[in-house]
């Protein structure tokens, strides 16, 4: 591939990327805000990482770690560890639907001692 068919093949690249890019700030710019209704102190009490994936769970509960995770813009394994430990604060429960595991915001929405 000559000088020219590089540029060719990089203009094309870039115009794909160009594109994606315009469809997902179109998505963004038709997307309404979600009201969530949880207490301040409750989102106050967790570090950044478990506050952000823990916001996105009250929007959109009943979700799976891949589905979060593609929310935020981290891997699968990232928001499944957050879940987790989100899981084990009583702020999240999870539970098992065929080969999936579906988080939902716990009961007493992480009342605990501590």
């Amino acid at each position: 591939m000559g000088v020219w068919g590089q540029i060719l093949y990089f203009m094309r690249t870039v115009n794909e990327r160009l594109s994606r890019m315009e469809a997902v700030l179109s998505q963004l710019s038709s997307a309404k805000p979600v009201r969530i209704d949880v207490p301040s102190e409750k989102l106050l009490n967790l570090p950044d990482h478990q506050r952000r994936i823990y916001m996105v769970l009250c929007a959109h509960n009943g979700s799976t770690a891949t589905q979060i995770g593609d929310i935020v813009g981290q891997s699968r394994s990232h928001a499944c560890v957050v879940l987790n430990e989100l899981v084990a604060l009583k702020y999240a429960s999870r539970k098992r639907v065929g080969k999936e595991w579906i988080y939902e915001i716990a009961e007493g929405n992480g009342e605990h001692e501590g």
